[in-house]
Formats: structure tokens, sequence, C-alpha cells
């Protein structure tokens, strides 16, 4: 039978979800648990019918996020290769900081990136003790090599206002 009154049925069900919060919330993870094959292929579905929100909301998430991003693709790339090993966001912002968010090979504070001292194409994993801090240049400049610049790397110190790094020989 169709409902004739469609305002008050709305109310009722509003006032009902009210009173019974926690068997209506218990019934949607239910039936997500036991969807949950369906739902993904519907969710894949509305992301190829209309690409352009999902591109959006992604690039956003990406820019929001940058070092999440970082360090995801780095851990990806690692999986691909079977290198083994993986670091978190927060060993990679402590690793930065314990070199004062400089890039380790021309000391400047660019955009960091993860550099692998020992390279995943050259058996080199992606443990926290394999990764140093580089700019995107310098990390581009080193390319494939096996280049530790943590042996080289002193604190910065302040001279006439200005940092420098200072290398040891």
């Amino acid at each position: 039978m169709p409902n004739t009154n469609p305002e008050k049925h709305k109310a009722y069900c509003k006032a009902y979800r009210k009173r019974n919060l926690e068997k209506v919330k218990a019934d949607i993870r239910r039936y997500h648990r036991e969807h949950k094959e369906e739902l993904k292929i519907k969710a894949i579905a509305r992301r190829h019918a209309n690409p352009e929100p999902h591109r959006i909301q992604t690039k956003a998430w990406r820019k929001a996020h940058l070092e999440f991003y970082r360090v995801a693709a780095s851990v990806r790339r690692t999986r691909k290769t079977e290198a083994g090993g993986s670091f978190t966001v927060v060993e990679w912002r402590s690793l930065c900081k314990k070199y004062g968010n400089r890039c380790l090979s021309c000391g400047k504070r660019w955009n960091l990136t993860a550099d692998h001292v020992i390279p995943v194409s050259k058996g080199g994993t992606s443990d926290i003790g394999n990764i140093q801090p580089l700019c995107g240049p310098c990390n581009s400049i080193k390319s494939d090599k096996s280049t530790d610049y943590r042996k080289k790397w002193t604190k910065p110190k302040k001279v006439g206002g200005l940092w420098q790094t200072r290398r040891k020989p």
C-alpha cells in the first residue's frame, strides 16, 4: 500500500531512529558486512560512471596529506619490487626532525622526499634505517647511486644570521 502521508511517515522514521539509535547503527553495520562485495562493486561503478568528482577528491586529499601520500607511494614501490621493509609517517617526521628538516645533500629546506640510501633497484629496503631526507632536485641528481649523506651531515649553525651546514671531511 502506497504511503498516503509522506511527511508523517518521514517524521515517524526520524523519531524511530532517534529512539533506537544503537539498533539502527548495528543494522547498518550488519548490512555493510553482509553486502561488502556488492557495495564495493557499486562504488567502483559510480566512480567509473562519473570519475571527475573522485579525481578532484583524491587530488585534494593528496594535497592536504602530502607526507602520508609520499610514504604510502614509497612503501608501495618497495612492495612491488618485493624488497621488503616499510616506515610510517611518524618515523619519517622523526627522521626529518633529527636532521633539522633539511636536505642532507644541499642543506636547504625544500619539500623533503624519502631517499633510499641503498636504492630498492639495487637490493635496498624501505626500512627507516635505509631512508634519508633529500629535497626533490638532490634526490633526482642522486638517481640510483648508493650515496649516504647521513655520515657527512652535521647540525647546521647560524653564522651572521644565515644557517650554514658544514660537511665532515
